[in-house]
C-alpha cells in the first residue's frame, strides 16, 4: 500500500518524467509471474509430504466442500432467476448470419472425460511454459502423492 501511495504522488508531481518507471514496474510484474508458477507447484508438494491427513479428516472436508459448492450454486441461481441478466437485451435488433447459425449448432456437448484430458498436461515442462495453473496443480498433486508414497515405504522399511 505504501508503494502504491508512493508511486501515486510521485506520479503526480513528476508526471512525464517518471514514464521509464514503467518499464521497471513491468519488469517487477514480469518476475513476479515467473516465480508464481513454481512457488504453487512446491507449495502444494510441500504440503502433501508433510501434512499427516486421516480419512477421517479427509470425510469431513469433502463433506464441507459439497456443502460449500451447494450452497454457491443456489445463491448463484437464486441471484440468476431474481436479476434475470440478459432479459432487457433488445435480441431483436442483433443479426445473425447463417455461418454463425450453423456455427452453434455445431457446437458439441461438454465431455467431462475430455475436459479433465486437457487438465493433464502432455509433458511435465508445458505447464510451467504456458503458465496454466490448474495444470500445474493437477502435477503438484500427482508429484506429492508419489513421494508422500515413496516417503512412507521407505521410513516403513527402517523400522525394526
Amino acid at each position: 500500500m505504501v508503494a502504491i501511495v508512493l508511486g501515486t504522488i510521485v506520479g503526480l508531481i513528476f508526471k512525464d518524467q517518471t514514464a521509464s518507471l514503467g518499464a521497471l514496474g513491468s519488469l517487477l510484474v514480469q518476475a513476479i509471474k515467473t516465480v508464481a508458477a513454481p512457488l504453487v507447484f512446491f507449495a502444494i508438494v510441500d504440503a502433501i509430504i508433510s501434512s499427516d491427513i486421516k480419512w477421517k479428516s479427509v470425510r469431513h472436508l469433502l463433506v464441507i466442500i459439497g456443502i460449500n459448492s451447494l450452497v454457491a450454486g443456489l445463491i448463484g441461481m437464486v441471484l440468476a432467476n431474481t436479476i434475470k441478466p440478459g432479459s432487457y437485451l433488445q435480441m431483436e435488433s442483433l443479426t445473425s448470419s447463417p455461418e454463425s447459425l450453423a456455427k452453434f449448432q455445431q457446437l458439441e456437448k461438454i465431455n467431462l472425460l475430455k475436459s479433465l484430458g486437457q487438465v493433464l498436461p502432455s509433458n511435465i515442462v508445458s505447464p510451467f511454459l504456458e503458465n496454466t495453473i490448474i495444470s500445474i496443480v493437477v502435477l503438484a498433486v500427482f508429484f506429492g502423492a508419489g513421494l508422500r508414497v515413496a516417503k512412507k515405504k521407505n521410513t516403513s522399511s527402517l523400522r525394526f
